[in-house]
């Protein structure tokens, strides 16, 4: 996601929208969001922001980041995304009361911030079963 995208080509590929990946956790993973989301937006391609949910971190202070810095919620187009998977991300795994409270402090905070729903993108791994794919 680092790489230059030539939204104008992609645009006449009849690609209609593309999320963001802005942080993984509480870090920041791509410092040229903003661009990025100028250049598909004015190609006419419709950007949401996504953040990658740790295990390691509250609910809180990761949203608190991904609203930081994602870029102007009035701009988004797209309901904001968290992807929940276990590939790559810390080896803590929380309690499954806990996570409950880390995801629902996460998701009142971005909600509240983007005043739009909250999409879950739930990898098979998060649910532990080999049903997927």
């Amino acid at each position: 996601h680092q790489e230059p995208i030539n939204w104008k080509m992609l645009r006449t590929q009849n690609v209609r929208f593309a999320y963001f990946e802005v942080t993984n956790g509480t870090k920041l993973v791509n410092a040229n969001v903003g661009r990025q989301w100028n250049n598909a937006q004015s190609a006419g391609v419709t950007s949401g922001a996504m953040s990658q949910f740790s295990l390691c971190a509250t609910g809180q202070a990761q949203a608190e980041a991904f609203d930081a810095a994602a870029p102007t919620a009035n701009r988004s187009r797209l309901d904001p995304a968290v992807v929940l998977q276990l590939t790559d991300n810390c080896a803590a795994r929380p309690t499954r009361d806990e996570l409950r409270l880390q995801l629902l402090r996460f998701t009142q905070i971005v909600e509240n911030h983007f005043q739009r729903p909250l999409v879950y993108y739930v990898a098979c791994d998060f649910l532990n079963t080999s049903r997927c794919g």
